[in-house]
């Protein structure tokens, strides 16, 4: 099945854009290895979503629009933003994971990390369509899809998708977040909720929110100092060298041997040598303030 994506790529406005990482230094063992791994990722989806494997069904792929918001935040991907699009739809409608999954009956057929790619996607393109389609239905039914508490449309996700929109909270909504966001950076287990916190952060760090959640930030450091995305949600937030973070993503790519289904939160205790890899390589453009 191959995918219309062209037609859906709207231009949208309104939302800040996006400031890569400003590295002090040129990097260039890490760009050595970004220019090393990137051309053996695997994509699905008519080659437009990241991919365990090649060759994986696009259909399959359960964490698509996640994964590709990612991609498109830390590489300013402009030419996959419209399978978020075809993922998510432009019509109100209960947004999916994947553009093979829209049309499909399922159970929890979204979710926050889901809305988390989307936030991201975004916040470095601009374009809103997808996001606001997404609203519409939150607005209409009250959750992100029909399912368990990962459907859940929490204060915090609701504070950063307004923002994302445009909409500056109160300070005693900025205040609840910052508390909330706290208690998760200290007491979230050690595996992809972490991750997923430190995506929450570095999205209130690109939208100019830094000061009141560089504390969690140094907390989820000081739990997991082995994880290269939390050294550099960190190093962004305290605005500290990106030296060390460079080079200890230089070493897990240097140690990336092939395709795996590993992402952010399966890296707690150091580089994995099998994952996707596209979040490396995402992270060596963050570094090197590069975009395609």
């Amino acid at each position: 099945m191959r995918y219309i994506l062209a037609v859906l790529l709207l231009a949208g406005c309104g939302t800040r854009a996006i400031e890569p990482a400003k590295p002090k230094a040129d990097y260039p063992e890490l760009r050595a290895q970004v220019e090393r791994v990137e051309p053996m990722l695997a994509w699905t989806c008519d080659g437009m979503i990241p991919a365990r494997s090649h060759g994986f069904p696009c259909i399959k792929e359960g964490d698509g629009v996640s994964v590709l918001g990612r991609w498109i935040f830390d590489t300013g991907d402009r030419a996959k933003m419209p399978a978020i699009l075809l993922s998510v739809g432009v019509d109100g409608k209960e947004p999916k994971r994947n553009p093979a999954r829209q049309g499909v009956d399922e159970l929890s057929g979204f979710s926050r990390d889901q809305l988390l790619g989307l936030l991201e996607a975004t916040l470095a393109t601009r374009d809103r369509t997808g996001l606001l389609s997404v609203m519409r239905y939150v607005q209409a039914t009250g959750h992100l899809c029909n399912g368990d508490d990962r459907c859940d449309f929490t204060d915090s996700t609701r504070l950063l998708a307004n923002e994302v929109l445009g909409k500056k909270p109160s300070a005693a909504e900025r205040t609840k977040d910052e508390v909330t966001i706290a208690g998760e950076a200290a007491t979230v287990p050690p595996n992809y909720r972490a991750y997923l916190v430190a995506r929450k952060l570095l999205l209130h760090y690109k939208l100019g929110n830094t000061p009141g959640y560089r504390h969690s930030a140094a907390v989820l450091r000081q739990r997991f100092p082995n994880s290269a995305f939390i050294q550099l949600v960190d190093a962004l937030s305290r605005e500290k060298s990106l030296d060390p973070v460079a080079a200890e993503v230089t070493r897990c790519l240097e140690q990336w041997e092939g395709h795996a289904n590993n992402w952010h939160g399966d890296d707690m205790n150091g580089c994995q040598k099998r994952s996707y890899g596209h979040h490396l390589v995402g992270m060596g453009y963050l570094i090197l303030n590069e975009r395609k």
